[in-house]
C-alpha cells in the first residue's frame, strides 16, 4: 500500500482486530488522543475525527516537508527564548500569505530560509541536523505504542488493530464537507449516542466552542466560512440520508 504523501487530505480510519475494543475505559480515549497529538501532529494536520468503543476515523491534510520545518520551529520556541524571536519574526514576515483551510503553515521559502538559519537551527533543533518525518510511519509508531500500553495494562496478547490502517485520499471540497459531517455523525450511526452535538470523543465539541486540543481542528470552520454554517451544515445534513455513508 502507498505511504501517505505529503500535502495531501486523507481519510484515515481502522478498527480492532476482530471487532474488539479499541477504548475499554474513558482514560484510553484520552490517552490515545496524546499519543496521537505527540506522533501525529508533527506531520498532520486534523480538520475532525471520531472515535468510538471499536474504530476511530481521522480528517488529515499531512504536512509538506517545508510544513513540518515551520512546526518543529513552532515547538523549539516554547522553550528557546531564541527560538521564539526567531518563530515571531517569521510570523510577521510581510510576505505571509493567507490560505483559509488548505495551508495550516502558510509557507514562501524566503522565510523557511531565514528561519531556518544555522543560529536558530541549533537552538530549535530545526536546522542543518533537522530530518524529515514519514508520516505513514508516524502513524504505524503511534498505533504501535498505543497497542503495546493496552496489551500491558489488560494483560491481553496479539493485534489491537486491524492489520493496516485505511486511508482515502479526498480531493473534492464539498465531498471534503459531507466526510467532516459523517465523521462527527459515526457514533449515531452506529447507535452509541442519539445526539453527536454531546458525543464527548469527537471534535465537534471542541470545534464549535473554539477550544481545540488538536493542531489543525482550527482550520475546519474555514471550510464552512464560519461557525454558524458549520453548525447548519451538520443539522441539515442529519435528515440527508445521502450522508450517512461514504
Amino acid at each position: 500500500m502507498r505511504g501517505l504523501q505529503p500535502g495531501c487530505i486523507y481519510h484515515i480510519f481502522n478498527r480492532g482486530n476482530n471487532r474488539d475494543i479499541l477504548f475499554i475505559e474513558e482514560r484510553n480515549y484520552q490517552y490515545f488522543l496524546r499519543l496521537y497529538r505527540k506522533y501525529v501532529e508533527p506531520v498532520a494536520a486534523t480538520y475532525a475525527y471520531c472515535l468510538i468503543p471499536n474504530h476511530f476515523h481521522f480528517l488529515i491534510r499531512t504536512r509538506t516537508l517545508e510544513e513540518q520545518k515551520v512546526w518543529k520551529l513552532g515547538q523549539g520556541a516554547k522553550t528557546s527564548p531564541v527560538a521564539q524571536a526567531s518563530w515571531e519574526t517569521f510570523l510577521a514576515c510581510p510576505a505571509r500569505i493567507e490560505c483559509a483551510f488548505r495551508e495550516t503553515f502558510p509557507v514562501c521559502p524566503a522565510r523557511i530560509e531565514c528561519a531556518f538559519s544555522p543560529q536558530t537551527g541549533k537552538v530549535c533543533g530545526a536546522g542543518e541536523n533537522w530530518k524529515p518525518l514519514e508520516p505513514s510511519q508516524q502513524f504505524s509508531n503511534f498505533f504501535n505504542a498505543y497497542a503495546k500500553a493496552i496489551n500491558k495494562a489488560y494483560r491481553r496478547r496479539g493485534s489491537l488493530f486491524q492489520k493496516k490502517f485505511h486511508r482515502l485520499i479526498v480531493g473534492d471540497d464539498e465531498y471534503l464537507k459531507r466526510l467532516v459531517f459523517y465523521i462527527h455523525n459515526n457514533p449515531v450511526k452506529h447507535h452509541i449516542t442519539k445526539d453527536m452535538t454531546s458525543y464527548p470523543y469527537s471534535s465537534y465539541g471542541e470545534i464549535v466552542r473554539s477550544e481545540t486540543t488538536i493542531a489543525g481542528l482550527d482550520k475546519t470552520l474555514f471550510l464552512f466560512r464560519g461557525r454558524d454554517e458549520f453548525i447548519h451544515f451538520h443539522q441539515r445534513s442529519r435528515n440527508n440520508s445521502d450522508f450517512s455513508s461514504i
